[in-house]
């Protein structure tokens, strides 16, 4: 994932996990030191830090702590190729506009995006996708 705008600039891995009511993002730098890990649901978050200093935030003032605002409600949708559907959305199959986002898929491989492309305002998150592990 690279993360880039007026304010920040840098590169991290995530690994994601989701079910419909939790999920688990660990974050860490390049060289595979961790960042941070988030887990909870769309309502509270556990923030964790290297230092294990441990925060539970909403998901409305998780942006105080890392600096910028995630559409955490979106990604399930988003990440997997598709709009969320609560929202309205104007676009097609490789690009849409999406709650003041901007999401733009320029790599697929099995129907699911390699390569995706998230902006709103300044702000750019691009994830590259090494792999999928999908539950039935």
């Amino acid at each position: 994932m690279s993360v880039r705008s007026l304010q920040v600039n840098f590169s991290a891995f995530i690994d994601w996990s989701y079910n419909k009511n939790y999920f688990r993002l660990l974050v860490s730098n390049p060289l595979g030191l961790p960042i941070a890990a988030l887990e909870g649901n769309e309502e509270l978050i556990k923030v964790t830090l290297p230092s294990k200093r441990t925060e539970l935030v909403s998901s409305e003032n998780l942006h105080r702590h890392i600096g910028y605002h995630l559409p955490l409600n979106h990604f399930p949708f988003w990440v997997r190729g598709f709009p969320n559907p609560d929202y309205d959305f104007v676009g097609n199959d490789v690009s849409f506009d999406q709650d003041g986002w901007r999401i733009r898929y320029s790599q697929i491989q099995d129907s699911l995006p390699q390569k995706i492309r998230l902006q709103k305002e300044d702000l750019i998150l691009t994830l590259f996708i090494k792999s999928w592990v999908t539950s039935l």
